[in-house]
């Protein structure tokens, strides 16, 4: 006999192990292009390989530490997470800063506080181009924000400045170790951080001159190609972002179940 689904929504948030789930997949995803770029240096990968499989690891990497920012505190991520070390500036923040960054983006989301809305404002080639130097903004606006902060030393201390020695040296490590070839990487990595970048953030909350979170509806034929190459989790992510934005705690994988959207539905009613 088929049990009924549980109507509180609280029966569909992120458990416990989902912490070390993705703590898992985003070090793998992180990892992986770099070890191909390495065997592709060494002969035994071609670079167009590593190029196309940079382009979608990113996006896998991106969806793991979303889902790590919600469902594990700063103080206890593990010390590779902690660094993000996708190399694709050698001027980036750290886990601590981008979680901060992130959960201004759902507590002021499309507001001049939220620290993500300068990707939201103006047309879509200047919410693609934002979303494409975002790596490289993030420092800089995060300086802006907090330098005459009365409480400038939460923000500007040990962690950030340790953030950018480890990702200024891995960065330029990886240009001494694999020369012009590491291009190869960095390349596909920044468009495709870009690309994605622009599609969380500028697609899903901007209709027209209306600012929002919006739900994404596929066709059949799309769900099941994004399904094919993505997966459940980033299509999930992407065509319930109003659910996420809604209720922040409800697990990835459960965004797309119909009680879910019930639910949300009699709640915004």
């Amino acid at each position: 006999m088929t049990q009924p689904a549980p109507t509180s929504i609280q029966a569909y948030y992120s458990r416990a192990r989902d912490r070390y789930f993705y703590s898992a997949t985003a070090v793998f995803w992180n990892v992986l292009p770099f070890a191909c770029l390495e065997l592709a240096r060494r002969g035994w990968l071609p670079y167009w390989f590593v190029a196309a499989l940079t382009f979608w690891a990113m996006t896998h990497w991106m969806q793991a530490i979303h889902e790590l920012f919600h469902v594990q505190h700063e103080q206890r991520i593990d010390w590779f997470n902690r660094f993000m070390p996708m190399v694709m500036t050698p001027l980036s923040l750290g886990f601590k800063q981008y979680q901060a960054i992130h959960f201004t983006h759902h507590t002021d989301v499309c507001s001049p506080r939220d620290m993500e809305y300068y990707q939201l404002r103006g047309s879509k080639l200047n919410g693609f181009l934002n979303a494409l130097t975002s790596p490289d903004q993030a420092l800089f606006r995060w300086l802006q924000r907090y330098w005459n902060d009365p409480h400038k030393a939460q923000y500007i201390e040990a962690d950030l400045v340790s953030n950018l020695l480890v990702n200024s040296t891995l960065f330029l490590l990886c240009f001494v170790h694999f020369g012009a070839n590491f291009l190869w990487y960095w390349i596909p990595a920044r468009l495709s951080y870009g690309i994605n970048a622009f599609a969380f953030f500028y697609m899903l909350h901007r209709r027209g001159e209306a600012f929002g979170s919006y739900p994404v509806f596929l066709r059949r034929r799309g769900d099941w190609l994004y399904r094919a190459l993505y997966g459940r989790d980033i299509v999930n992510g992407t065509c319930n972002h109003d659910i996420h934005h809604w209720n922040p705690r409800i697990a990835v994988r459960f965004l797309d179940l119909p009680p879910v959207r019930r639910i949300y539905d009699e709640a915004t009613r």
